[in-house]
């Protein structure tokens, strides 16, 4: 009877040791925590940057890329569907590394920058509106808030997202 279990007992143990060496990985994008924690006021350049998807080193994506952002600046990322917006910020986030060229934040190259600290200084909201899986939309509003806050305060809070 015992033996009726050998193949999934094989498929449980190969899939154990694919997801170990997973979370033993080493991020390609450096430590976390090593490097410059000097706060950021937000200019943003790409110097004739260039990039490739490690998976598809044969199709680059992006090539002599270049523009500049300024603190308090709006920039609107346009384009079809696949031609680098999204890219465009996973390289400001440091999900990776561009191949060539210069990405700088305030004039410093974006590696010198700690990781951990790089990524508690912005914020992202993304193409998808997503709505956490419990309680009223206003639970999900009010998520992580420690104060009670008014439907008035709701209100108007929706009113300047343009969301109601």
């Amino acid at each position: 009877m015992s033996s009726s279990y050998f193949p999934e007992f094989v498929k449980a143990n190969s899939s154990a040791k694919l997801l170990f060496s997973m979370i033993n990985r080493k991020p390609v994008t450096g430590d976390s925590s090593v490097g410059d924690k000097s706060n950021i006021h937000g200019t943003i350049s790409f110097d004739k940057v260039q990039f490739t998807y490690p998976q598809k080193q044969n199709q680059p994506v992006m090539t002599n890329l270049s523009f500049k952002a300024l603190p308090g600046q709006t920039v609107a990322l346009v384009g079809p569907s696949g031609t680098g917006k999204s890219t465009i910020i996973s390289l400001v986030e440091r999900f990776y590394d561009v191949c060539g060229g210069n990405l700088k934040i305030d004039g410093k190259d974006i590696k010198s920058f700690s990781l951990g600290h790089l990524r508690t200084q912005m914020a992202l909201v993304g193409q998808e509106p997503r709505l956490f899986g419990f309680g009223s939309i206003k639970d999900n509003i009010c998520f992580g808030l420690t104060e009670n806050v008014s439907d008035e305060k709701i209100q108007q809070a929706l009113t300047l997202a343009n969301a109601q």
